[in-house]
């Protein structure tokens, strides 16, 4: 008989609360009580393998990592959520009515408007701000997800496939069904936590990682500090903008290759280790796709799951002139133009 844990862990939404406190100074310490929550959860030691949901600020750092690291010989697949689809409202938009409020020249109508359409379904906000930044490192790290899981939309054949398929995969790693893998604490080394500080910085995420990496690294017994950050970012380049710091948001980088195609680039450039474990016990750079009405892993089309889906809905990068022209891809790579 299955033993599942569920709730009892607060998740809050940074975008939401700091609204009403005072900046980070509820949100950032709540990380520690969503680890110590997920940690109690845990303890009852009657669990073959955990199967981690959450996707925001803090959520992830703590419970997904720091809280399931204390109980690191369990096998665990994290389940991201993805970005909303796109709103249609361009994110200068966005900046200029909220700038037109904060002079006053609007009221709070007018900008609540402008904020139903901006964020208007489940999912992050599509902007590669904290959240956006666990997905993509957590992916890059080696695979605590299924490969190019990060950033499918809520909603979709395809991401309703992947969830599924998280859940078959977190039971083939369990040992009572002949796992071999080992648990969280074997997927997250020295090596899958410098693979992760390196997607952080080439693609300019969220800089509340100087803080939250460093403490999912001390919960996996690993020391890093800012200098590390400091010697890989003079070692790294910076391959692309993603709002805010360009004008695409997560939607269009991943339509435009998104993590697998930046997996591949760095694995080229001999940026990321390569020999890391992943949760599904092989190469981690690769798109994920309905094909057939089965969801199939690209290239090779290995078939990661025998879940239906609905439509035929290939998310593959194109060519390279397409990624640069997204605006999302820095024209010049590592390597070459």
């Amino acid at each position: 008989m299955a033993q599942v844990a569920g709730g009892g862990t607060p998740a809050m939404c940074d975008g939401v609360t700091q609204g009403g406190q005072p900046g980070m100074e509820l949100s950032l310490f709540s990380r520690d009580t969503i680890a110590m929550s997920t940690a109690v959860a845990l303890s009852h030691n009657m669990f073959d393998a955990t199967l981690l949901l959450g996707i925001c600020d803090k959520i992830v750092p703590g419970g997904l990592l720091i809280g399931s690291l204390s109980f690191g010989y369990l096998p665990t697949v994290l389940v991201p959520a993805g970005p909303p689809m796109p709103s249609g409202l361009p994110n200068k938009e966005k900046q200029r009515i909220r700038q037109l409020y904060a002079e006053g020249r609007i009221g709070k109508e007018e900008l609540l408007e402008a904020e139903s359409k901006s964020y208007h379904s489940p999912g992050t906000c599509t902007f590669y701000g904290t959240a956006n930044s666990n997905q993509l490192l957590v992916e890059v790290m080696g695979g605590l997800h299924l490969p190019g899981a990060a950033f499918v939309n809520p909603g979709t054949p395809l991401r309703d496939a992947l969830t599924r398929a998280a859940t078959e995969q977190v039971i083939r790693l369990s040992k009572p069904n002949g796992g071999d893998l080992g648990g969280l604490g074997d997927m997250v080394d020295e090596k899958s936590i410098v693979n992760a500080l390196v997607a952080l910085l080439v693609t300019g995420g969220s800089t509340n990682h100087t803080i939250h990496w460093i403490a999912i690294a001390r919960a996996a017994g690993i020391i890093i500090d800012w200098n590390d950050y400091a010697e890989l970012s003079a070692a790294v380049p910076s391959l692309t903008r993603i709002y805010p710091n360009g004008q695409e948001d997560v939607n269009a980088f991943h339509e435009a290759g998104g993590t697998p195609f930046l997996i591949r680039e760095l694995l080229a450039g001999g940026y990321l280790h390569n020999d890391v474990h992943t949760v599904m016990g092989q190469a981690w750079s690769s798109t994920p796709a309905c094909r057939n009405s089965t969801m199939v892993s690209l290239p090779g089309s290995l078939q990661l799951s025998k879940v239906p889906c609905r439509r035929y809905s290939v998310v593959w990068p194109s060519l390279l002139r397409r990624m640069v022209g997204s605006g999302c891809w820095r024209a010049i790579w590592a390597g070459g133009a």
